[in-house]
């Protein structure tokens, strides 16, 4: 029987954001589903965590990117790169919504846009 759950407080400086892409409606399943959380110290990032579900057959962990955004300031080249890094750790799937390809510059994309809105403080 559980009883109880317990979850560490967030850090000092802590930004997140879920982002998905559906191509018709919001209940569709995600062609492209973006988790981040970033830690961070005026605009250097500490601690980056990014996982992504809809590209492949299952979520991924995407270590490149988060190891390319960590003690870094993310500035628009860095954030590129991390974006880069994340397209190349997925083996993205194929189908009626969308072709591999697709579903790789689609990562990209979200990357670089959640990665710089939090970067930026937006974080809504």
């Amino acid at each position: 029987m559980l009883t109880g759950i317990d979850v560490p407080a967030m850090p000092a400086g802590v930004r997140w954001r879920y982002l998905k892409w559906t191509p018709r409606a919001q209940e569709d399943k995600a062609l492209v589903g973006l988790a981040a959380m970033l830690v961070m110290d005026g605009r250097r990032c500490r601690v980056a965590r990014l996982a992504v579900g809809g590209v492949g057959a299952s979520p991924v962990v995407l270590a490149r990117a988060e190891q390319a955004l960590e003690d870094q300031e993310l500035d628009e080249a860095t954030i590129a790169r991390a974006a880069d890094a994340a397209a190349g750790e997925v083996e993205p799937m194929a189908d009626l919504q969308g072709s591999a390809e697709y579903r790789r510059d689609m990562l990209r994309v979200w990357v670089r846009r959640v990665v710089g809105d939090l970067a930026e403080g937006r974080v809504s």
